[in-house]
């Protein structure tokens, strides 16, 4: 396995490359074949170069996918690590709209699985609110529709959003939110 870390200072390694060694090193059950992989800086820093290049979208979905795994599956990996490789991925231009939309799916395993849920709602609803991209923004309301749990607070920041969106697709889809029956916070 250390053959395979070796080949990660390789300058000529490829993306797919490197996110199937990394999957291998960090290995689901918690890094049996290198225990201090999962978070070593030397990996942190390698997930973190990924979601600042430029990358086309067959290797930005490549990476996508792979953050998207780690999420689901932290490996050891501190969920406010994750969540910032998320938010850097979002706000970098040179990963093509239609992957960086995608990083929601990462977004929603963090939601569920760490205390970071208002950090979630906070980052979604911005970005409704101030992505330039409207595939970001859609793809950010529908999340916030499909599963962030609105308490009495959250209801009433994403009512307030409402007020003040001036593209009526977002609202209706933000409407539906608060619509859904799970969030009927009339009786309590």
């Amino acid at each position: 396995m250390n053959f395979l870390k070796s080949l990660l200072s390789y300058e000529g390694l490829s993306i797919p490359a490197e996110t199937v060694i990394d999957e291998i090193l960090a290995d689901r059950q918690g890094g049996k074949w290198l225990p201090n992989w999962p978070t070593s800086p030397q990996r942190i820093e390698m997930l973190k170069k990924w979601v600042t290049i430029a990358a086309d979208e067959n290797y930005g979905d490549i990476i996508r996918r792979r953050i998207d795994n780690i999420a689901q599956h932290p490996e050891g990996l501190d969920y406010n690590i994750i969540f910032e490789l998320v938010k850097t991925a979002f706000a970098n231009e040179g990963i093509p709209i239609n992957v960086r939309r995608n990083y929601t799916y990462p977004v929603r395993y963090i939601y569920e699985r760490s205390k970071m849920g208002d950090e979630c709602f906070k980052f979604l609803i911005n970005l409704v609110t101030e992505n330039k991209h409207m595939e970001i923004r859609r793809q950010a309301a529908y999340s916030i529709r499909n599963f962030i749990d609105l308490d009495k607070r959250r209801k009433s920041v994403l009512e307030d959003v409402i007020s003040h969106l001036d593209v009526p697709e977002l609202s209706e889809i933000l409407e539906e939110a608060i619509k859904k029956p799970e969030n009927d916070t009339s009786n309590g």
